[in-house]
């Protein structure tokens, strides 16, 4: 990217060509994501930039993984997160890891993880978890209890449950839209086979 960023800029065209399908070809393949998608982005090169955003949002679940995730920013994990209907991960795991990712974020700054704490770490990434869409069950015995959400929104939330409070679109907040589903070991439906490689 180095290369391709002092090729572009002093006009040398047959190596900035080369580097381009250098970077193509290695989009094609794992990377660090998190690592481009920064240093894409310090350097303002779009379409890696772009194209990595992309790359993460079917990858998530093994993004989340990554250990420099906790080391997101708020405004980067916004980045990624915008991308919701995209994202590929369950309900729940994304509120573990944006949980870890905010205890996290706590520590770097030496305050309690309390659940109010979190609450002011997260902001409105919390929003990005559609918690309506976790079974009973799990939200009972999985969420409640971190202390994350407010008295309102757990009280709003069981009445969703229990059918007293009804909506179609939202509840608190919390959208209410499935993303695509699992239909076996780690395929998603209606997924497509996508090839990065654009008209740069």
């Amino acid at each position: 990217m180095d290369i391709y960023q002092c090729a572009e800029q002093y006009e040398v065209v047959q190596l900035a060509d080369q580097c381009k399908r250098e970077i193509q070809d290695c989009l094609q393949r794992p990377f660090d994501y998190i690592d481009v998608f920064r240093y894409s982005k310090l350097i303002h090169l779009e379409y890696v930039y772009n194209t990595t955003l992309s790359i993460i949002a079917t990858k998530f679940e093994t993004v989340v993984k990554d250990k420099n995730f906790m080391l997101l920013t708020a405004e980067e994990l916004t980045h990624f997160l915008r991308k919701a209907d995209s994202i590929l991960i369950d309900e729940l795991t994304l509120f573990k890891t944006l949980e870890k990712w905010a205890s996290g974020q706590c520590n770097l700054k030496d305050k309690r993880t309390s659940g109010e704490d979190k609450i002011q770490e997260l902001g409105p990434l919390l929003f990005q978890v559609r918690i309506p869409l976790i079974p009973l069950q799990t939200f009972s015995d999985e969420i409640v209890g971190t202390g994350i959400l407010t008295n309102h929104e757990q009280l709003t939330l069981f009445k969703y449950y229990s059918g007293v409070e009804k909506s179609t679109t939202s509840v608190c907040g919390f959208c209410l839209k499935p993303r695509r589903k699992k239909v076996g070991d780690g395929q998603w439906k209606n997924r497509k086979n996508r090839s990065y490689i654009a008209n740069w």
